[in-house]
């Protein structure tokens, strides 16, 4: 009997026999007899083969297979115990030897296989028609602002316009009355007059300001 692991050709096989399940949950219905059982699909397919290797070349084998148990590679599987089950791929879940004493080079080997399931791809990510628009709009609005802003910088503008809200404690505008500003670098000094409680100072420079005590205008 033969049975191929990947690479690995097992030929000596003398045992080999196979497992299978199903995954059922048992639901208890108060007053009545039995049990509901929800199948929940069927288990892996385990096999356990049993056999000898021998020659020069067993114990290299041996070790090819003891490495695939030790990282859990999956591997291709042919056997003719397995025509008749679904499984394509294996991982080594058991993996046992032993030396015949009195014989060079002849080992028994047990192991067991598990099926092997590829894990399930990610579900691939949809866009809806008006997520592409709202992307769309956003892209064209983050042009539009890159080239305004280049327009300006190109320009050479280098003037501000300050507007200023002025309240009493009551939170009434307060008109007919002028705030100072001073720029803090230069100390250069920018009037603003108050008109129902809004002043509007233009072509003032980048900086920083502070505000003078109001005066009264007369």
């Amino acid at each position: 009997m033969t049975v191929r692991l990947g690479k690995v050709e097992l030929t000596r096989v003398q045992s080999i026999s196979t497992e299978e399940s199903r995954n059922l949950v048992e639901h208890r219905m108060p007053g009545h007899s039995g049990s509901l059982q929800q199948d929940l699909g069927r288990g892996p397919v385990v096999l356990r083969v049993a056999g000898l290797a021998l020659g020069e070349k067993s114990i290299e084998e041996l070790e090819v297979l003891r490495k695939a148990h030790e990282e859990a590679l999956p591997l291709p599987l042919v056997a003719d115990i397995a025509t008749g089950t679904p499984v394509d791929d294996v991982v080594i879940d058991g993996f046992a030897v032993e030396e015949v004493a009195g014989f060079a080079g002849r080992y028994g080997y047990r192991l067991v296989l598990r099926e092997y399931v590829p894990p399930p791809q990610p579900p691939k990510r949809t866009i809806s028609a008006q997520a592409k628009a709202a992307t769309a709009a956003a892209e064209a609005w983050a042009e539009q602002a890159v080239g305004n802003a280049t327009d300006e910088v190109a320009s050479g503008s280098d003037s501000y316009e300050l507007t200023i809200h002025l309240k009493d404690f009551k939170g009434a505008p307060v008109a007919g009355e002028t705030l100072w500003l001073v720029h803090n670098e230069t100390g250069q000094v920018y009037p603003a007059a108050m008109s129902d409680g809004i002043a509007t100072v233009t072509n003032l420079p980048a900086g920083t300001y502070s505000i003078l005590p109001i005066t009264k205008v007369d």
